[in-house]
């Protein structure tokens, strides 16, 4: 029985580069996976901002709500991890801006909260809000890192 050497190289060699392109292979599938899933959650985080842009404009300040601005697509991506699919600069403008709006839906909560124990509303609680409010669409202010319309842009930039 002879061994023929020369065909079992050829044959080893063909099943490593075979591997190494399914390794390669899978590497770029999962680079398109993941800018796929990049793309659909800046689209949803877009379509949510503009949404709170829409509710801020229209919220009065001397309206009773324990949380006006809802975030639900955010505080997905947050739970799930999906935020590390975002470049930093994108990430850090985004968590910017959802810490004001934790912060304006805190601030009215606790203004609620005054209400119902007071029975009249607190003008410095309102101050606040409003002050909140300015910063989330930049009224007054030179872009602020909690600018929601600047975190569209980036968002519209970034597809």
């Amino acid at each position: 029985m002879n061994i023929d050497w020369m065909q079992v190289l050829i044959d080893l060699l063909v099943t490593c580069f075979g591997f190494g392109l399914a390794l390669v292979g899978e590497r770029w599938t999962e680079r398109l996976r993941a800018r796929r899933e990049a793309n659909e959650l800046k689209k949803l985080i877009k379509e949510e901002l503009e949404k709170i842009l829409e509710d801020i404009n229209k919220f009065n300040e001397n309206a009773l709500d324990v949380q006006p601005l809802k975030i639900p697509s955010w505080e997905s991506a947050i739970n799930t991890g999906q935020v590390a699919l975002l470049d930093v600069q994108v990430r850090n403008k985004l968590f910017h801006v959802y810490n004001t709006i934790n912060e304006f839906n805190a601030w009215c909560s606790i203004h609620t909260n005054y209400y119902f124990e007071k029975g009249q509303q607190n003008r410095l609680l309102i101050k606040e809000l409003n002050r909140i409010k300015k910063n989330l669409l930049s009224i007054g202010v030179n872009k602020s890192d909690s600018d929601i319309n600047g975190a569209i842009e980036i968002l519209e930039k970034e597809e």
